[in-house]
């Protein structure tokens, strides 16, 4: 944010997305163990998220997923493969997107 490429608001955007996800995995298999350490700085830009706003996305997510075939564990693991290059066609000169032209 200090060098100006970043805003509050995308900052607080990816933020949350991080903490979803975060959880969303969480819920997903249960590790192994934990480590606890000392704390470390963190970056607080709001108020925080409420236990059950957090839980509410994670249920969202995972009923959102429940209608898959195979368990949702079972799909959240797997992985993209690459592929080939999608060889698109480079726009020609003056092509502006989303401007109809007669």
């Amino acid at each position: 944010m200090d060098q100006g490429l970043v805003g509050a608001g995308e900052l607080e955007v990816v933020s949350l997305s991080a903490l979803f996800d975060a959880a969303f995995a969480l819920s997903l298999a249960v590790p192994d163990g934990w480590e606890v350490t000392d704390p470390v700085p963190t970056l607080y830009r709001n108020a925080g998220v409420t236990p059950e706003r957090l839980l509410s996305e994670v249920s969202r997510r995972l009923n959102a997923l429940a209608g898959e075939p195979g368990s949702v564990a079972a799909l959240a693991r797997t992985r993209l493969r690459p592929t080939s290059a999608a060889h698109l066609r480079r726009p020609r000169a003056g092509f502006r997107p989303g401007i109809a032209r007669s």
